[in-house]
Protein backbone atom coordinates (compact mmCIF):
# COMPACT_ATOMS: atom_id res chain seq x y z
CA UNK A 1 0.00 0.00 0.00
CA UNK A 2 1.28 3.49 -0.83
CA UNK A 3 2.14 5.84 2.03
CA UNK A 4 -0.86 7.75 3.37
CA UNK A 5 -0.19 10.71 5.66
CA UNK A 6 -1.91 11.39 8.95
CA UNK A 7 -2.61 15.10 9.31
CA UNK A 8 -0.69 16.51 12.31
CA UNK A 9 0.06 12.88 13.20
CA UNK A 10 2.73 10.45 14.29
CA UNK A 11 3.08 6.76 15.04
CA UNK A 12 4.66 6.00 18.42
CA UNK A 13 6.28 2.61 19.04
CA UNK A 14 6.98 1.42 22.57
CA UNK A 15 9.85 -1.07 22.60
CA UNK A 16 10.33 -3.79 25.21
CA UNK A 17 12.66 -6.78 25.53
CA UNK A 18 16.39 -7.36 26.00
CA UNK A 19 19.55 -6.43 24.14
CA UNK A 20 18.94 -9.32 21.71
CA UNK A 21 15.21 -9.19 21.03
CA UNK A 22 12.42 -6.63 20.88
CA UNK A 23 8.64 -6.70 20.99
CA UNK A 24 6.50 -3.63 20.51
CA UNK A 25 3.21 -1.87 21.04
CA UNK A 26 2.27 1.10 18.88
CA UNK A 27 -0.25 3.91 18.87
CA UNK A 28 -1.09 7.01 16.86
CA UNK A 29 -1.32 10.60 18.09
CA UNK A 30 -2.16 13.98 16.59
CA UNK A 31 -1.26 17.49 17.66
CA UNK A 32 -1.28 20.57 15.51
CA UNK A 33 2.22 21.90 14.84
CA UNK A 34 4.01 19.37 17.03
CA UNK A 35 7.80 19.35 17.26
CA UNK A 36 10.40 16.88 18.51
CA UNK A 37 10.42 18.62 21.90
CA UNK A 38 6.76 17.67 22.36
CA UNK A 39 7.83 14.05 22.13
CA UNK A 40 10.71 14.68 24.54
CA UNK A 41 7.97 15.58 27.01
CA UNK A 42 5.91 12.51 26.14
CA UNK A 43 8.85 10.11 26.45
CA UNK A 44 9.94 11.65 29.76
CA UNK A 45 6.37 11.17 30.99
CA UNK A 46 6.29 7.53 29.91
CA UNK A 47 9.61 6.79 31.62
CA UNK A 48 8.44 8.45 34.83
CA UNK A 49 5.10 6.64 34.76
CA UNK A 50 6.83 3.27 34.31
CA UNK A 51 9.05 3.95 37.30
CA UNK A 52 6.07 4.80 39.52
CA UNK A 53 4.15 1.62 38.71
CA UNK A 54 3.73 -0.69 41.69
CA UNK A 55 4.29 -3.72 39.43
CA UNK A 56 5.83 -3.13 36.00
CA UNK A 57 3.87 -5.70 33.96
CA UNK A 58 6.66 -7.58 32.19
CA UNK A 59 9.19 -10.19 33.23
CA UNK A 60 12.23 -8.96 35.16
CA UNK A 61 14.51 -10.33 32.44
CA UNK A 62 13.16 -7.61 30.14
CA UNK A 63 13.03 -3.83 29.98
CA UNK A 64 10.91 -1.02 28.65
CA UNK A 65 13.87 0.01 26.53
CA UNK A 66 12.94 2.65 24.00
CA UNK A 67 10.48 4.76 22.04
CA UNK A 68 10.51 5.36 18.28
CA UNK A 69 8.35 8.01 16.61
CA UNK A 70 7.51 8.16 12.90
CA UNK A 71 6.44 11.56 11.63
CA UNK A 72 3.42 10.78 9.45
CA UNK A 73 2.83 14.30 8.16
CA UNK A 74 4.64 13.40 4.94
CA UNK A 75 6.38 10.50 3.22
CA UNK A 76 9.88 11.89 3.77
CA UNK A 77 9.59 13.21 7.31
CA UNK A 78 12.08 12.12 9.98
CA UNK A 79 12.06 9.23 12.42
CA UNK A 80 13.00 9.93 16.05
CA UNK A 81 14.27 7.51 18.69
CA UNK A 82 14.84 7.63 22.45
CA UNK A 83 16.67 4.94 24.44
CA UNK A 84 15.41 4.17 27.93
CA UNK A 85 17.67 2.48 30.47
CA UNK A 86 16.97 0.81 33.79
CA UNK A 87 13.23 0.41 33.21
CA UNK A 88 13.02 -3.27 34.10
CA UNK A 89 10.00 -5.49 34.59
CA UNK A 90 8.71 -6.59 37.98
CA UNK A 91 7.73 -10.23 37.60
CA UNK A 92 10.17 -13.12 38.02
CA UNK A 93 10.09 -16.69 36.77
CA UNK A 94 10.14 -18.52 33.47
CA UNK A 95 8.84 -16.73 30.38
CA UNK A 96 5.64 -18.00 28.80
CA UNK A 97 5.56 -18.99 25.13
CA UNK A 98 6.52 -16.06 22.94
CA UNK A 99 3.06 -15.70 21.38
CA UNK A 100 1.33 -15.31 24.77
CA UNK A 101 -0.22 -11.86 25.09
CA UNK A 102 -2.83 -9.81 26.89
CA UNK A 103 -5.24 -8.38 24.31
CA UNK A 104 -6.04 -4.71 24.93
CA UNK A 105 -8.74 -3.14 22.76
CA UNK A 106 -9.05 0.60 22.16
CA UNK A 107 -12.37 2.14 21.17
CA UNK A 108 -13.42 5.37 19.49
CA UNK A 109 -16.84 6.82 18.70
CA UNK A 110 -16.43 5.57 15.12
CA UNK A 111 -18.22 2.27 14.57
CA UNK A 112 -16.70 -0.72 12.82
CA UNK A 113 -13.23 -2.21 12.76
CA UNK A 114 -11.69 1.03 11.49
CA UNK A 115 -12.71 2.66 14.76
CA UNK A 116 -10.94 0.13 17.00
CA UNK A 117 -7.34 -0.69 17.73
CA UNK A 118 -5.50 -3.39 19.66
CA UNK A 119 -2.35 -4.02 21.60
CA UNK A 120 -0.94 -7.50 22.08
CA UNK A 121 0.98 -7.03 25.33
CA UNK A 122 3.68 -9.68 25.72
CA UNK A 123 6.79 -10.27 27.86
CA UNK A 124 4.76 -12.41 30.24
CA UNK A 125 5.91 -15.07 32.70
CA UNK A 126 4.29 -18.41 33.43
CA UNK A 127 3.56 -17.21 36.95
CA UNK A 128 1.10 -14.61 35.67
CA UNK A 129 -1.30 -17.38 34.60
CA UNK A 130 -3.37 -19.87 36.58
CA UNK A 131 -5.15 -22.75 34.84
CA UNK A 132 -4.44 -21.17 31.47
CA UNK A 133 -5.84 -17.73 32.36
CA UNK A 134 -4.08 -14.52 33.35
CA UNK A 135 -4.44 -13.66 37.02
CA UNK A 136 -6.68 -10.71 37.82
CA UNK A 137 -3.87 -8.91 39.64
CA UNK A 138 -1.65 -9.12 36.56
CA UNK A 139 -4.45 -7.86 34.29
CA UNK A 140 -4.87 -4.94 36.69
CA UNK A 141 -1.18 -4.14 36.33
CA UNK A 142 -1.43 -4.14 32.52
CA UNK A 143 -4.58 -2.00 32.65
CA UNK A 144 -2.81 0.49 34.92
CA UNK A 145 0.11 0.82 32.50
CA UNK A 146 -2.18 1.35 29.51
CA UNK A 147 -4.15 3.97 31.47
CA UNK A 148 -0.91 5.72 32.41
CA UNK A 149 0.21 5.78 28.76
CA UNK A 150 -3.05 7.44 27.76
CA UNK A 151 -2.72 9.95 30.61
CA UNK A 152 0.82 10.85 29.50
CA UNK A 153 -0.35 11.30 25.90
CA UNK A 154 -2.98 13.78 27.02
CA UNK A 155 -0.63 15.59 29.41
CA UNK A 156 1.84 16.15 26.56
CA UNK A 157 -0.90 17.84 24.57
CA UNK A 158 -1.53 15.05 22.08
CA UNK A 159 -4.75 13.28 21.16
CA UNK A 160 -4.60 9.49 21.08
CA UNK A 161 -6.32 8.32 17.89
CA UNK A 162 -7.14 5.24 15.86
CA UNK A 163 -5.62 5.82 12.41
CA UNK A 164 -7.81 4.39 9.68
CA UNK A 165 -6.25 3.75 6.27
CA UNK A 166 -9.40 2.27 4.70
CA UNK A 167 -13.12 3.06 4.67
CA UNK A 168 -15.70 0.94 2.88
CA UNK A 169 -12.92 -0.74 0.93
CA UNK A 170 -11.46 2.56 -0.25
CA UNK A 171 -7.96 3.75 0.71
CA UNK A 172 -7.99 7.06 2.59
CA UNK A 173 -5.45 9.79 1.85
CA UNK A 174 -4.90 11.26 4.37
CA UNK A 175 -5.77 8.58 6.90
CA UNK A 176 -8.77 9.09 9.11
CA UNK A 177 -8.15 9.88 12.79
CA UNK A 178 -10.70 8.76 15.37
CA UNK A 179 -9.98 9.89 18.97
CA UNK A 180 -9.73 7.02 21.44
CA UNK A 181 -12.48 7.17 24.06
CA UNK A 182 -11.75 4.07 26.14
CA UNK A 183 -9.84 0.81 26.37
CA UNK A 184 -10.61 -2.58 27.84
CA UNK A 185 -9.13 -5.99 28.56
CA UNK A 186 -12.14 -8.17 27.87
CA UNK A 187 -11.05 -11.31 29.70
CA UNK A 188 -8.11 -13.29 30.99
CA UNK A 189 -7.80 -15.61 28.01
CA UNK A 190 -4.33 -15.32 26.43
CA UNK A 191 -4.34 -14.01 22.88
CA UNK A 192 -1.62 -13.81 20.27
CA UNK A 193 -0.57 -12.19 17.06
CA UNK A 194 2.71 -13.82 16.17
CA UNK A 195 3.79 -11.26 13.58
CA UNK A 196 3.96 -8.62 16.29
CA UNK A 197 6.46 -10.61 18.31
CA UNK A 198 10.11 -10.62 17.38
CA UNK A 199 11.35 -12.85 20.16
CA UNK A 200 13.37 -15.85 18.89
Amino acid sequence: MAFAPLDDGAQVILEYGTSTFTWTNRFYVVKQGWTESDFDTLVDGLETAWGFLTHQPINSSQNFKGVTVYDLRGAHEPVYHWDISGATGYYTGELADKQTAVVVTFYSAHRGRSGRGRWYFSGIGEGQMTNGLFTQSFLTDVHTWVSDVRTVIQAAGFTHVIASAMQDGVALDPMGAHPVTSHTIRNGVPGSQNKRNQRP
